[in-house]
């Protein structure tokens, strides 16, 4: 009769089950468990790394390349969690141990993992992933951009260097407010480096011409010009003037001044999920890239 024996100080019976949970919260530790913990620290970087390879080729840019972005991310974790239970299901009763395979290892791996996490999604870094990346995702909050964009509404930014000192009038930009830095607002280019611009009846005019803005909401009575701080501006060489689409609700340029290009951050792009916090559905139909509206 053949029967299994364990060798003594061996590795009992790994559980699939388990396997898959460490490694959905922690892979290092997961991959560990199954004596695979190189593994677990492959599969700790492929996010990062696709995410910073493509940000850089501007994948994010568009909505399909956005997808296929977040598609390769959801791979990449699925095949984490296939392997793992398939290393665990492999491997024999007493299987020698590696010198991590002790439960205090595991202990001292997912308090590391946890730091390196709570490090990673610490204030500076989340102000700034996306000059680390080269974009960002954001949820709108408000109505300023009502048309164009809603409530609810899931955009991704590129934030590129180039695409944030490659400025066109017309283009939807974050940036970050004097008022509020620990803030990311959102407004469309009006007034480029040089330009006078002045606005009245919630429109604007650049050096005496008046914008088609084809893209502007205005329902209701203008604001009156007494009551807007900087009606006019002579923009200098690193200013810009950015004013929402909802002219009558939006804190923009009129009540802040001219924005330094040095607050940039990025460039909307395309609205990847739409979902109406006010009916409560998700809107397939504002899914899409952004088309260029440019005012003229």
């Amino acid at each position: 009769m053949n029967e299994a024996v364990a060798s003594p100080g061996g590795l009992s019976r790994r559980s699939g089950a388990l396997a898959l949970l460490l490694t959905f919260f922690l892979p290092v530790v997961g991959f560990a468990y199954v004596r695979r913990m190189a593994w677990g620290f492959v599969f700790v970087a492929i996010a990062p790394l696709l995410m910073l390879v493509g940000g850089r080729l501007g994948l994010p840019a568009s909505l399909l390349g956005y997808y296929g972005l977040l598609a390769l991310l959801i791979l990449a974790a699925i095949a984490a969690l296939v392997l793992a239970f398939r290393f665990a299901r492999a491997m024999p009763v007493g299987t020698p141990p590696r010198w991590y395979n002790r439960w205090y290892h595991y202990v001292w791996l997912a308090i590391a993992s946890v730091v390196l996490v709570n490090w990673l999604f610490a204030d500076w870094f989340v102000r700034h992933r996306g000059e680390v990346f080269g974009y960002e995702t954001y949820r709108i909050p408000s109505t300023s951009m009502q048309p164009t964009l809603r409530l609810g509404d899931f955009v991704t930014v590129d934030a590129r260097s180039g695409e944030r000192t490659a400025l066109r009038r017309g283009e939807i930009v974050t940036y970050v407010p004097a008022e509020h830095p620990e803030q990311m607002w959102i407004a469309r280019i009006i007034g480029l480096p040089g330009e006078t611009i002045v606005t009245r009846d919630n429109r604007a005019a650049i050096d005496g011409n008046v914008l088609d803005e084809p893209y502007i909401q205005i329902e209701g009575n203008p604001i009156p010009v007494e009551a807007i701080p900087f009606p006019s501006a002579k923009l200098g060489s690193d200013e810009v003037y950015l004013m929402g689409d909802n002219r009558l609700n939006a804190a923009d340029s009129r009540f802040q001044g001219p924005v330094p290009v040095s607050a940039l951050r990025g460039k909307v792009k395309a609205i990847w999920f739409s979902y109406s916090p006010i009916t409560h559905t998700i809107e397939t139909a504002r899914i899409g890239s952004l088309s260029a509206a440019h005012a003229r």
